[in-house]
């Protein structure tokens, strides 16, 4: 079973990505509204993954990246966004995001997605 963290200014995608992820797999998912909110998360919690979405009230998820990762943390990003193809696709390459889902969502992409990036990595083959 999987922790992740849903960062995203919207309370019904809160509810939807809870429903599909939690209702589909193992996984948990703690959801917050802000990068303030997240960032205080990651202090106190250990997650596998985190959903966020790059348009936020208090902090473009671009800069969240950037303050996550000079505080330390390693996890992983999957990008969630409404944004045009080539703007997201440029986020994911700059920030070395995992991989994106365009809002709105479909569900078996979302669950895709989650799922390859928690899947572990193959083993290394001996030479």
């Amino acid at each position: 079973m999987a922790s992740l963290l849903l960062v995203d200014d919207e309370r019904n995608v809160h509810d939807l990505v809870r429903r599909v992820i939690e209702g589909k797999t193992r996984h948990q998912v703690d959801a917050v509204l802000t990068a303030s909110d997240a960032l205080a998360r990651l202090r106190k919690n250990r997650y596998d993954l985190i959903l966020l979405d790059l348009h936020m009230p208090d902090c473009d998820g671009r800069e969240f990246v950037r303050r996550m990762r000079a505080a330390g943390f390693t996890v992983p990003v999957v990008i969630l966004s409404g944004l045009p193809r080539d703007e997201i696709e440029a986020a994911v390459t700059s920030l070395e995001a995992l991989d994106w889902v365009a809002k709105p969502f479909e569900m078996q992409r979302l669950l895709q997605v989650c799922e390859r990036a928690l899947a572990p990595p193959p083993p290394e083959k001996a030479d």
